[in-house]
């Protein structure tokens, strides 16, 4: 009765951040990988299947507007679930996120373990 193994990308510009986030996330049996930024984290979608996608807002580079747009419109990894964590909550970009098919958005004021593990769960034992 072994739990499936999912594959996690965290796209964070923050160091700590992404290692908070692979942290909790290894803790509870996920295989994670990180990007430092929306070119990288494509990078990677396109070399390997990820089950979800955890994205900051503001990176430089290529910012998570443009990665999750860039996700949508890529054949491989349109229906991937992605999770904005972001210290953004400036109206226009909420709007913009909501036109983005994203299934959760998590302000990084609010960011605990809890939520972050419970929404994973949820997104991925949903699919199932």
């Amino acid at each position: 009765n072994k739990t499936p193994e999912y594959y996690v990308l965290v796209a964070d510009d923050s160091h700590t951040t992404r290692q908070i986030e692979k942290m909790i996330l290894e803790t509870e049996g996920y295989k994670v990988s990180v990007a430092c930024d929306g070119i990288d984290a494509l990078e990677m979608l396109k070399k390997q299947k990820f089950d979800i996608v955890i994205s900051d807002i503001k990176m430089p580079r290529m910012d998570g507007l443009v990665l999750i747009d860039n996700i949508r419109r890529m054949e491989l990894t349109k229906n991937l679930p992605v999770i904005v964590i972001s210290s953004v909550f400036e109206q226009d970009i909420l709007d913009k996120v909501e036109d983005m098919d994203i299934q959760k958005y998590i302000v990084k004021s609010d960011f605990e373990r809890g939520n972050l593990v419970t929404a994973v769960k949820e997104l991925l034992d949903g699919r199932n």
